[in-house]
């Protein structure tokens, strides 16, 4: 979990707890840091998708699309949106969808400890 960090990667945490246990589990595990372990060995992929839905609760959305030209490799950007903003914060070119996605959760992740210091 590398890519968050601060009040972001506490809130993260907190809502994955929230979001993904119910009371039996909770019970289970008799404190939310055994369980959150798991997300350190949980696959990038999955992870991101997790990281990316708590940014949707807090009104960041972010988009990662792919810009491909015949006969050229694929480009992929991101684009991050402020629900109540009219402009979005657009990202850099990259090679893959894994690394625009990277980015774009880097870059959401200082927005929300910036406006929830």
């Amino acid at each position: 979990m590398i890519q968050l960090n601060g009040k972001c990667k506490e809130k993260f945490l907190e809502w994955y707890w929230n979001e993904w246990f119910d009371d039996k589990e909770r019970n289970y595990y008799e404190e939310k840091e055994i369980a959150v372990k798991a997300l350190y060995t949980t696959d990038t992929v999955f992870l991101n998708a997790l990281i990316i839905e708590f940014f949707d609760s807090k009104n960041i959305f972010i988009e990662v699309s792919g810009i491909f030209y015949q006969g050229f490799e694929p480009e992929f950007n991101y684009n991050i949106q402020e629900k109540g903003t009219l402009n979005g914060i657009n990202g850099e070119v990259f090679n893959s969808r894994q690394e625009a996605t990277i980015q774009a959760i880097k870059k959401a992740n200082e927005i929300y400890n910036e406006r929830f210091k």
